[in-house]
């Protein structure tokens, strides 16, 4: 937190650049929760710094940005990153008149961006949609882990399949999931896939770790984990 006298200090008081467009994404994760949430547009926003409350400040300048399509959190970062520093810079050329006709945010539309914790990266495969994964994965999977559980040991997943490739994939068409739970798994020989039965759908993953072995690829599970227990056992867990 900051205090007044610290802010009135500097001439001009200070600003702060934040990669959402408040009052959306308040806190300390707005890139991962736009991509969590499956935000198709996000931006950036030059605001005043106010005294002990983060990200409540005026708002000096906004853009708004268009959020790529199957975009991960890595190459989200470096774009917004070049975005808002070249909006900085637009914003340092006239910044006296622009502190003048600051606007306070709006009260509607504030969301909260808490910060990440390992546990978000648990996938609950009986509730959680097959969008709601590929968004988990494209925000966290570059510094948290995806996690399940295969037969009782915890599981990492990795090298997520997107979502056009799972449709050329057809797993609809090769597993018949009438009496299927959401965790269950089926190895696709055709594009050596490991494919999971979400609440509404499929996911697959190109790659897996379980404790106590090495990662592995999808092929090498299947023949090493699904194909020594009986079909019906095949189900990973939350």
């Amino acid at each position: 937190m900051i205090s007044s006298a610290d802010i009135e200090a500097c001439k001009y008081g200070m600003i702060n650049v934040h990669p959402s467009l408040l009052p959306r994404w308040r806190g300390a994760a707005p890139l991962v929760h736009t991509l969590l949430a499956g935000d198709t547009y996000s931006g950036i926003s030059i605001i005043t710094v106010a005294p002990k409350r983060f990200d409540t400040g005026k708002i000096i300048k906004q853009q708004k940005v268009v959020v790529p399509p199957e975009v991960d959190l890595l190459n989200y970062s470096a774009m917004m990153a070049d975005i808002g520093s070249n909006l900085l810079l637009t914003c340092l050329e006239d910044l006296p008149s622009l502190l003048l006709e600051a606007t306070p945010q709006s009260d509607d539309g504030v969301t909260k961006a808490p910060k990440v914790t390992k546990t978000m990266g648990t996938i609950h495969w009986d509730s959680d949609l097959c969008e709601y994964i590929h968004s988990l994965y494209r925000a966290v999977s570059n510094f948290v882990d995806i996690t399940t559980i295969w037969q009782g040991s915890p599981v990492k997943l990795y090298d997520m399949v997107s979502k056009d490739e799972m449709i050329n994939a057809k797993v609809e068409a090769l597993v018949d999931v009438t009496q299927l739970k959401p965790g269950y798994c089926y190895y696709h020989p055709k594009r050596k896939l490991l494919c999971i039965r979400c609440l509404d759908g499929w996911v697959a993953f190109r790659e897996i770790s379980i404790r106590g072995h090495r990662r592995m690829t999808a092929t090498d599970f299947n023949c090493g984990f699904i194909t020594k227990i009986p079909a019906e056992e095949r189900y990973f867990r939350s």
